[in-house]
């Protein structure tokens, strides 16, 4: 019995497991657990496994992609502050031009 504090992840949505890091560990461990079952159907259980690990390696994919766009995103946050302010009517075309002007990307030259 788990006495209410067992992190069940078939209740859990997609996004929330990505962002929790114990997701990968308890997946993981689970499919220790599965292969461990030898009284099951072979095929039906490494099915199972297979597509349990298709499903960590994408949800580990995701992460990385996301963790790469939180980083992408810092670079845009001058610009994107100017010109919300200046649709906002809180700010001037001035700031824009300013921010766009002072903008410091990457990876894709003039």
């Amino acid at each position: 019995m788990s006495g209410g504090s067992y992190n069940y992840l078939y209740s859990k949505e997609v996004e929330d497991m990505i962002i929790v890091e114990e997701t990968y560990e308890w997946l993981l461990e689970m499919l220790k657990d599965i292969q461990k079952l030898d009284f099951v159907n072979e095929p039906k259980r490494d099915r199972v496994m297979k597509e349990m690990l298709n499903f960590i390696t994408d949800l580990e994919s995701i992460k990385d992609k996301i963790n790469l766009l939180s980083k992408e995103k810092d670079k845009f946050v001058g610009v994107w502050r100017a010109m919300e302010m200046w649709q906002s009517n809180d700010g001037g075309k001035k700031e824009v031009i300013k921010s766009i002007n002072e903008f410091k990307g990457g990876g894709y030259e003039d």
